[in-house]
């Protein structure tokens, strides 16, 4: 088990999702973190009812190729310090089912400590895919650990497993994202053609809708103001 000054030296040393825009990492999909309403009365939030200890794994498709890739998880929204126990990355090979997982590391550590009101960034890891590859990522929550940050009507199915296996039993069915919020490539400057996966609210009725063709001329990385409303958070990049 962890003891506190872990956590706390985990959390004093954790790596922000600023630093490693600027050293050239683009989002090649994110889902804008929402904060976990308590009163279900008028809309469910779609999450389990406790995320101590489970595993949940998110499918979702990359907007841009990628050499390497990082995960920003947040806690934006928390409270508490959130545990995070084991992530992995893996092609999808559809619903809850992925083909050669990888483990994702924090500083070199298999897991880590978001502090309340932050967020945190993977080490990379060496992933070779192209624009519109169907990848997952797979969290396991540490102990005490508690869904305060979220992402609403993901537009995508993500699955409450028995275990971060390539075929494991799924528990329950999810309509959120939860604690990931963006995927980075470090492929922004040889991008010759890339794609927005625009998803219907059915996971079977997808769409492909092309956005560039061509070199991208601008030196700049892709900043998410740059698109209408419509296009950001959950429709941005696949969610």
């Amino acid at each position: 088990m962890r003891t506190f000054s872990q956590a706390t030296a985990t959390l004093l040393t954790m790596s922000l999702a600023t630093p490693a825009l600027a050293e050239s990492w683009t989002p090649a999909w994110m889902a804008s973190p929402q904060a976990v309403w308590r009163d279900t009365s008028v809309f469910e939030t779609g999450l389990p009812d406790g995320i101590a200890g489970v595993t949940i794994r998110q499918p979702l498709t990359l907007g841009y190729g990628a050499a390497h890739l990082r995960l920003v998880l947040s806690n934006l929204h928390g409270t508490q310090p959130l545990p995070i126990d084991a992530v992995s990355l893996a092609q999808s090979a559809g619903a809850a089912r992925v083909d050669a997982p990888q483990p994702v590391l924090f500083g070199g550590r298999p897991g880590t400590f978001i502090a309340p009101g932050a967020t945190f960034v993977s080490d990379p890891v060496h992933f070779p895919a192209e624009a519109g590859a169907r990848i997952a990522v797979t969290l396991t929550f540490g102990p005490g650990a508690v869904a305060e940050d979220f992402h609403w009507d993901a537009r995508e199915t993500s699955y409450l497993v028995d275990a971060d296996r390539a075929d494991p039993a799924v528990l329950s069915e999810i309509p959120a994202r939860l604690t990931l919020s963006a995927v980075l490539s470090d492929r922004w400057r040889d991008r010759w053609s890339w794609r927005w996966a625009i998803q219907s609210p059915t996971a079977t009725a997808r769409r492909w809708m092309p956005w560039h063709a061509g070199p991208i001329s601008s030196p700049a990385p892709f900043r998410p103001e740059g698109l209408p409303w419509s296009m950001r958070g959950s429709r941005a990049g696949g969610c």
